[in-house]
């Protein structure tokens, strides 16, 4: 199945304004990446999981979800595990 990216950026909470553009392409719980998986975890798994996920507002609640969930959606723990890569930024 294939999820639009942009389409759920745009049912995902607010559309960030270019202000917040920065912070929200980093880590932390309001990041692109986390809105990402909440909006496809719905997509990818069963609503319990759906439900536990979008209610994670740390690292160590999203891995112990996918701990409990993840073997039985491989897609939505591959997602995971690139959502939860630590954020690098090149040095200049």
């Amino acid at each position: 199945m294939r999820v639009s990216v942009s389409a759920c950026l745009r049912s995902a909470e607010v559309t960030p304004l270019s202000a917040e553009v920065t912070p929200l392409s980093a880590a932390g719980e309001r990041s692109v990446a986390r809105r990402l998986l909440r909006c496809a975890a719905p997509l990818l798994s069963d609503g319990q999981t759906a439900r536990s996920l979008a209610s994670a507002s740390s690292s160590g609640d999203i891995q112990a979800v996918m701990r409990r969930s993840g073997a039985q959606f491989p897609d939505l723990q591959r997602l995971a595990t690139v959502v939860l890569q630590p954020v690098t930024t090149p040095q200049v």
